[in-house]
């Protein structure tokens, strides 16, 4: 077989040919001795009645019923063995339908070489029609016409129907006597209407015209026809149409098809390509990295040439690997300016093959994706993954160092603890040590005053019982402060009578501080209840401890109790009480610390007014162990006020 024509020349023989009122089209004689298209136009594709697609590359026999392919190839070989031009007249049956051709033949040459026929075919059988409807009787004339499957019509020059079939009547929707009282104006619709009549007047300026044109059918919808009509005579004209209608419907949903995918294809961000296996570009969106500028935007041209400037083919190409294997493939790759791009190439078969059990690519779909930020995310991970990897090593490590002082600081706490605990039952060891030998001497001290002793010795002696009565309230405060430390303090619930309590709690602070010129206020809601469960000594110490040093920091003014019924239940009662002064008052600064162990306002105040600095820090254990909190409101020079709230409960009835 001959060389093929060169790509871009029959390209350039297509758009030559496709200008052509008549069918043209370039056959190549193949070894076995049938003729292959090679190129045709788009009106040989309408006469044949298939795709220009499907009839490129397909031999006569592919294409045609065996007895047309056998005539065709009878005049093709004829031109090709006498070397020289042809002109003939044949009648062929086409998409089903019986036509007339005057066709001529010339030998097609590629570089000097006879491959092949170039025809020009012209469609005659509008005027065969006519001939033979003139050749004929009357009566088969009539016969042929009223049974046309297409619409027959005469008319005159002004556009009046002459003549109709019933065919013509049909397409039209009017009935034969209807139309033989129109003129062929009345179905041209007025959109279309300077288009109707340009056929019109090209009919009667040239004698002939074919062409598809809009007319208006009687139920008011727009159809497509074909005319194709030629002058009779000098007064009329003869005229066939045949309804295209569904054809054109069928077109244009599949241009609006088309125009969709292309629609759609476009808006993709990726390149999308359609390749041969000779990497030709098909179709491109011209999208994505390969972004191309127009002016290279080209089709039928190399794709690693358009996309990538290379001049051989991509060093990762991925359309060898499905040629070979006839399977998607998917591959990532680094362009040479540090794009990174994730291909995917899948084959397109050809059809035919398919049929015949094989499966060759004839297309290649490839979709190509910029995951240059992917990429780069990935690497960034992957350093957070190393960095995260280090991290841990170094947190190991800082854990296993945590664990060796967390065991050092078990053991010191259980060390701390021990020795807490040692000095805890030191102190209180101790303290019930000290305070045996010291009840004996306040015992044996007040049985001595009641003896006759003179005032000398009755000084001496209340100096005695006082400083006994002093030291034994310190060793009371450390038992008891040992006691919290080591989370022995124990309260009970008995009943008391709360009014009696405060009432003890006040004189025996006040007896304390005759002395002092200081006015004592005790104020005692008489709605609390006379009986409630407490423990009376812990709530005696701690108004005993709150009064004391209301009365110890307070040279004149006022100390009051106060003790107000918040709420009572069936079962419980809240009371408020408040010890408030007109002493030295306490600095901003210093009301927290008050509350913590061994601490006092100003170390001064040690040796002016004496004290452990327990009492405060004590009284507040004892109230958060009764679910209650101490609150402090204070002034320096002015006094302070000492509350706090408990819920009692109501003995059982």
């Amino acid at each position: 077989m001959a060389d093929l024509p060169d790509k871009n020349l029959l390209k350039q023989y297509e758009e030559m040919i496709n200008a052509f009122d008549d069918a043209v089209f370039i056959l190549e004689k193949s070894n076995d001795g049938d003729y292959r298209f090679q190129a045709l136009n788009k009106l040989t594709a309408i006469t044949i009645g298939l795709p220009e697609k499907e009839i490129q590359g397909k031999t006569l026999k592919e294409i045609f019923l065996a007895n047309t392919a056998e005539k065709l190839k009878r005049n093709y070989d004829r031109c090709l063995n006498e070397n020289q031009v042809i002109e003939y007249e044949e009648e062929l049956f086409l998409s089903n339908r019986r036509s007339f051709w005057k066709t001529r033949l010339s030998p097609f040459l590629n570089y000097g070489q006879v491959i092949g026929v170039l025809g020009l075919s012209k469609n005659i059988t509008g005027q065969k029609n006519i001939q033979d409807v003139l050749s004929k009787s009357e009566n088969k004339y009539r016969a042929y016409v009223e049974n046309s499957p297409l619409g027959v019509f005469v008319a005159n020059h002004e556009g009046y129907y002459l003549e109709v079939n019933p065919m013509a009547s049909q397409i039209t929707g009017y009935s034969k006597e209807e139309l033989l009282k129109m003129n062929l104006r009345e179905l041209v619709p007025q959109e279309h209407f300077e288009r109707g009549i340009a056929h019109f007047e090209r009919l009667k300026k040239d004698g002939k015209a074919c062409s598809d044109v809009k007319y208006l059918h009687k139920d008011g919808t727009i159809r497509w026809w074909t005319i194709n009509a030629v002058k009779l005579n000098e007064t009329s004209f003869l005229g066939f149409v045949q309804d295209i209608t569904s054809e054109k419907e069928n077109q244009q949903s599949l241009s609006e098809k088309e125009q969709l995918f292309q629609a759609m294809l476009n808006a993709i961000p990726d390149m999308v390509s359609v390749q041969d296996p000779q990497m030709n570009i098909i179709y491109s969106n011209w999208n994505g990295f390969a972004a191309v500028e127009p002016a290279k935007r080209l089709l039928n041209t190399k794709c690693y040439r358009t996309y990538r400037g290379y001049d051989d083919l991509c060093p990762d190409c991925q359309a060898k690997n499905v040629m070979l294997s006839k399977r998607n493939h998917q591959a990532q790759a680094r362009l040479p300016d540090g794009t990174w791009v994730e291909i995917r190439v899948i084959p397109i078969f050809d059809r035919q093959d398919e049929s015949d059990g094989e499966k060759n690519v004839k297309y290649f779909l490839e979709w190509v994706r910029d995951i240059t930020d992917f990429k780069q995310k990935e690497e960034e991970l992957q350093e957070q993954k190393e960095e995260l990897a280090a991290s841990n090593e170094e947190l190991e490590g800082l854990n296993e160092e945590m664990k060796a002082l967390n065991e050092e600081l078990i053991d010191s706490e259980e060390k701390a603890n021990k020795l807490s605990q040692a000095k805890s039952e030191f102190l209180a060891n101790m303290s019930h040590e000290l305070r045996t030998p010291l009840n004996g001497i306040l015992g044996f001290s007040k049985l001595l005053q009641q003896t006759e002793i003179d005032d000398t010795q009755a000084d001496y002696l209340n100096c005695v019982v006082y400083s006994g009565e002093l030291l034994l309230n310190i060793i009371n405060d450390i038992l008891d402060f040992s006691k919290i430390e080591a989370g022995k303090l124990i309260l009970e619930e008995t009943g008391t009578d709360i009014k009696i309590l405060l009432q003890n709690a006040f004189k025996m602070s006040t007896c304390k501080a005759n002395q002092k010129p200081l006015n004592y206020r005790i104020n005692i809601d008489e709605n609390i209840p006379d009986q409630l469960l407490t423990d009376p000594l812990r709530l005696n110490q701690v108004l005993t401890n709150l009064l004391g040093n209301a009365v110890k920091f307070t040279e004149k003014g006022t100390i009051s109790l106060q003790a107000q019924l918040i709420n009572q239940t069936n079962t419980h009662v809240r009371i408020h009480f408040s010890v408030q002064d007109t002493g030295i008052g306490i600095p901003e600064d210093q009301k927290e610390h008050i509350f913590e162990m061994f601490t006092q306002v100003d170390s001064s105040n040690t040796r002016l007014y004496g004290g452990t600095g327990l009492g405060l820090p004590i009284s507040a254990k004892i109230l958060e162990k009764m679910g209650s909190k101490i609150h402090l409101i204070t002034t320096p020079g002015k006094g302070s006020t000492f509350s706090f709230v408990c819920d009692f409960k109501l003995p059982s009835a």
